[in-house]
């Protein structure tokens, strides 16, 4: 019987090796993943940096500050913001940048 026994432990033991040793693989491969995520992540965070920093020097122009009042002026006239008023042909054609200024297309046209 303690044969028998010794035979068990003994398979069992080189289970439980078997285990231990994919583990360590895991570990391994969790770990290289760990360190390339690490690195993009700080890639990432010196790139936000940057951004930050080209952003703060970002200055609307004056063409945009004029566009913007001008915007404003009208909407102003026509009642405000509204469905009706991005939707109404009479309003682009008085102010033809609204498109861009609103929306980022070039026209109301390439808008509809």
């Amino acid at each position: 019987v303690p044969r028998e026994q010794m035979k068990i432990k003994n398979r069992l033991i080189s289970k439980l090796r078997k285990k231990v040793s994919a583990c360590d693989h895991d570990i391994d491969i969790f770990n290289q993943r760990n360190k390339k995520l690490q690195g993009q992540n700080n890639s990432l965070r010196c790139k936000l940096r940057r951004m930050k920093t080209k952003l703060k020097g970002l200055k609307p122009s004056d063409d945009d500050v004029l566009a913007l009042e001008d915007l404003v002026s009208i909407l102003c006239k026509y009642g405000g913001l509204s469905r009706f008023t991005i939707t109404d042909d009479m309003f682009h054609q008085r102010f033809p940048q609204a498109a861009h200024t609103l929306f980022g297309f070039k026209s109301w046209e390439e808008m509809k």
